[in-house]
């Protein structure tokens, strides 16, 4: 199915990372973006000079792609979005605030037949593949082990957030509880907006792309600290230039974390020689 649309020489195929990583192995695209709202505002670009651009993301990105579909529909132009299972769930009502109709087609024939007759709208189209079951969520046992052992080091005095929730004292929530939750850092960085704790959030190179740009902040809290396994895929420049200070930790010095907690400095800790 996506491997046709990307062939088709009159459609511009964009998705994001995460995306990409939902499609089948060796699939490709010259359009690749870091998240969803970017790819999201590229192919709306791309819309508005003429061209047929598809935007592919994961159903738990679609929060960040609400501003480019209001875009759309205020300036009546056509925006097919592909939404790719991922585990994850979406808040589907919220598109009609957008201007932007769902569609749930049943077969790879109604998919394609809804993109080519998007363009001819007025309005952003969603498209949930309604062939596909969801997957259920990976359970990361290198993020949950992680995290734990950080919460023991850092003791009562400190919260250690990850997708599996809070990992400290008898608050501890099941591991599978919060599995597949999207917005992790944008709710991290809500409750440093409203806590005076300390805290940190533990997350994976992935999930950290996939919200990366709620890190894009005209002013971002010193409270801020967040530890990631490291990845090429990590856009550290970017980071250091929306004011995060980069810290390397290796694996079998987690107790490193606790001595620069007290940095005045939003922070990134990325791991060294943990499995990802």
């Amino acid at each position: 199915m996506f491997e046709s649309l990307v062939r088709d020489k009159n459609l511009i195929f964009v998705c994001s990372r995460h995306a990409l990583g939902l499609l089948p192995n060796g699939f490709s695209t010259n359009n690749l973006f870091a998240d969803a709202r970017s790819a999201a505002f590229f192919a709306f670009g791309k819309i508005t000079i003429g061209e047929k651009a598809v935007l592919a993301i994961g159903e738990s990105e679609l929060c960040h792609a609400y501003t480019a579909l209001t875009e759309a529909f205020m300036q009546k132009k056509p925006l097919p979005v592909v939404i790719l299972p991922d585990g994850g769930s979406a808040d589907f009502s919220f598109l009609k605030n957008c201007g932007t109709k769902l569609v749930q087609p049943q077969s790879d024939v109604e998919v394609r037949a809804h993109i080519e007759g998007s363009f001819s709208m007025s309005a952003p189209l969603v498209i949930k593949n309604g062939l596909s079951a969801p997957q259920k969520a990976r359970f990361d046992q290198a993020l949950f082990e992680t995290a734990e052992e950080i919460a023991r080091i850092l003791g009562k005095d400190f919260r250690v957030f990850s997708e599996y929730g809070l990992h400290s004292g008898d608050l501890k929530a099941n591991p599978e509880g919060f599995a597949g939750q999207y917005g992790l850092i944008a709710k991290y960085i809500g409750w440093c907006a409203l806590s005076a704790e300390k805290s940190l959030l533990a997350v994976t190179p992935d999930q950290l792309l996939r919200d990366l740009n709620s890190l894009n902040l005209r002013y971002v809290s010193e409270k801020i600290k967040i530890l990631v396994a490291d990845s090429p895929d990590i856009p550290k420049t970017w980071l250091e230039g929306n004011a995060f200070k980069i810290i390397y930790i290796d694996a079998g010095c987690l107790d490193k974390i606790a001595e620069n907690m007290a940095i005045h400095s939003p922070t990134v800790f990325i791991l060294k020689g943990k499995a990802q």
